[in-house]
């Protein structure tokens, strides 16, 4: 209770002001994030202020404002030091690093099954009907354009599109 009082009677609510102003001023410019400052500055001010009530019970004398805020700075270093070492990931998300974007094995077989089969049905096809298709669909191009491409207009290119997957379709087990 005593240490209270002296801090009271030894620091005015203007000195408080300065110091908590001067803390943020220097907070700002060593470039501290904004939201931590607005979020952890008036806690590093109240125990830059229980420390030096610990130093004014000692006996010694400072200029109270710049020692506030040299205290507090060093407790907001201290602070965030602590937070930025802590692990941002739950140790429930290292558990499972299964890369789930890429195919499995299994997958991979089928896909390059797959693969091989719908090749050896466009190798049935003529030569523009390959290219329509592989316009089509590889290069994700529309048929108007893909047909433009091969050399028809809108309405070869649609019917030569609906032979050619017609002709796959044929040659391609159902299952695929």
């Amino acid at each position: 209770m005593e240490v209270s009082t002296t801090v009271a009677d030894r620091v005015t609510g203007r000195q408080l002001q300065e110091a908590r102003e001067g803390l943020v001023r220097l907070l700002h410019k060593k470039r501290f994030p904004r939201e931590w400052i607005e979020r952890e500055a008036p806690d590093a001010m109240a125990h830059a202020t229980g420390d030096f009530a610990a130093r004014l019970a000692a006996g010694k004398e400072d200029d109270t404002v710049n020692l506030l805020v040299v205290i507090a700075y060093r407790r907001a270093i201290k602070t965030l030091q602590k937070q930025l070492s802590k692990p941002t990931t739950p140790i429930e998300a290292i558990f499972h690093l299964e890369d789930e974007s890429s195919p499995s094995p299994e997958e991979e077989a089928i896909r390059r099954e797959r693969q091989k089969r719908v090749r050896k049905a466009m190798s049935h096809l003529s030569e523009q009907e390959r290219a329509l298709l592989t316009l089509r669909f590889y290069d994700d191009i529309n048929i108007r354009e893909a047909g433009r491409q091969v050399g028809w207009g809108k309405s070869a290119a649609n019917r030569h599109y609906g032979a050619a997957m017609e002709k796959l379709k044929a040659q391609l087990d159902p299952s695929l």
